[in-house]
C-alpha cells in the first residue's frame, strides 16, 4: 500500500470523479485509475462501480473514506514536523488535561514558561478525561498528563496537589461537608461518569445507598454553575473548576467524616525521555504545584473506582 494510492483514492472520492481527481493530483488519468486499481486489488474489496458514463463508490470505499482521511493527515503532519526539525525549530509539548484546568493552573504556568524561554512554542492542550487519558499517554499522543492518581496506572508520576469535590446550590452550606446521603431522590447536575467527578459521585452514591436523579451531564462547568444558581438542581463538581476563592467557599461532598478528594499527578509514559519543551513545561509546573498545596497533612485519598485504571501496575511515586 503506497501513499499516492491512498492520495488518490482520497481525491476520487473528494471531486467524485477519475477525470476531477486526475486533475487535482496533476497527474494523467489512466495513472491516477492504475494507483486505485492496484489499491482495490491490495484490499481486495471493489471501491468503486460504474454508473453510465461515470463511476461511484461503494460502500466499502465509503467506509474507508474517513480512515484514509485520518492517514493522510497523519502523515502531512508527520512531514510538517520533520520539517520543523530540519529548520532546528523544536516541537510544542503535547499536554493532556481536563478543560477546567487550563484557567487555574495552565494559563499561569504557560505565562512563566513564555517569559521564561520566549524561543519555545507554546504547549499543545489536548482535552482527556480519566478514562480517555491513559489510553491517549500510552499511545505516544501526549507527552504529558494531569490525571488523578490511580495506583494501577503503568506511567511515572509526579503528585502535584489535591482536589475534591464540590457541591453547590441553594441551601448548600458554603465551605461545610455536604453528606451525599441528601441527595437521595434530589436532582443533580454533575459531570459525565467518564470523569473522576463522575465516577466518584456514583462510587458514594452506591456506598450509601442513595439513588440521586440525574438530570444534567456536561462538562461545562458554567451550565452546573447555573442550574445551581438558580435551584435547578444540586451541581457536583470538581473543585479545581471554581478557582482558589470558589473552591473555597464551596461545600465538600462527605460520606460521614469521610470527604471526597483525590490527588491530581503529572504523568508520563515510563522511561519515555522528554522533549525540550515538554521538560521545561515539566517543570514550570510541579513549581505551580508546589505553591498550590496545602499546609496540612496529606488527607487518606479514596482511590478512582477500579474502571478508571488502564494498565499495569502502579505508577512511581
Amino acid at each position: 500500500m503506497e501513499l499516492r494510492q491512498l492520495a488518490s483514492l482520497e481525491a476520487v472520492l473528494e471531486t467524485g470523479s477519475f477525470a476531477a481527481a486526475a486533475r487535482a493530483r496533476h497527474v494523467a488519468q489512466p495513472a491516477l485509475w492504475a494507483q486505485v486499481k492496484g489499491l482495490e486489488r491490495e484490499l481486495d474489496v471493489p471501491l468503486f462501480e460504474r454508473v453510465g458514463r461515470g463511476v461511484r463508490p461503494t460502500a466499502a470505499a465509503l467506509a474507508l473514506r474517513e480512515r484514509v482521511r485520518r492517514v493522510l493527515e497523519d502523515l502531512r503532519r508527520l512531514g510538517a514536523f520533520a520539517a520543523e526539525l530540519k529548520a532546528g525549530r523544536a516541537l510544542p509539548a503535547v499536554l493532556g488535561c481536563a478543560p477546567y484546568s487550563v484557567p487555574h493552573l495552565l494559563a499561569g504556568c504557560f505565562e512563566t514558561l513564555q517569559r521564561r524561554h520566549p524561543d519555545l512554542p507554546l504547549p499543545v492542550v489536548v482535552p482527556i478525561t480519566s478514562s480517555s487519558g491513559p489510553g491517549a499517554l500510552a499511545r505516544a499522543d501526549l507527552d504529558l498528563a494531569v490525571m488523578p492518581f490511580v495506583e494501577e496506572l503503568d506511567f511515572d508520576g509526579e503528585r502535584l496537589y489535591p482536589v475534591w469535590i464540590s457541591v453547590l446550590g441553594r441551601g448548600v452550606p458554603s465551605g461545610a461537608p455536604f453528606d451525599v446521603r441528601r441527595l437521595d431522590g434530589q436532582p443533580v447536575a454533575t459531570l459525565p461518569p467518564d470523569t473522576a467527578v463522575g465516577m466518584l459521585l456514583r462510587h458514594a452514591c452506591r456506598e450509601a445507598g442513595v439513588s440521586p436523579r440525574i438530570v444534567l451531564e456536561t462538562r461545562d462547568v458554567a451550565s452546573l454553575q447555573a442550574f445551581a444558581s438558580r435551584g435547578l438542581a444540586t451541581s457536583v463538581v470538581v473543585s479545581d473548576a471554581l478557582g482558589p476563592e470558589g473552591a473555597r467557599k464551596a461545600a465538600r461532598l462527605a460520606l460521614g467524616k469521610r470527604t471526597f478528594e483525590v490527588e491530581l499527578w503529572l504523568y508520563r509514559r515510563r522511561g519515555a525521555a522528554l522533549t525540550l519543551a515538554a521538560e521545561q513545561l515539566r517543570g514550570v509546573m510541579l513549581e505551580a504545584a508546589r505553591a498550590r498545596r496545602p499546609d496540612r497533612p496529606r488527607p487518606a485519598f479514596w482511590p478512582l473506582p477500579a474502571a478508571a485504571a488502564a494498565t499495569g501496575s502502579r505508577a512511581r511515586r
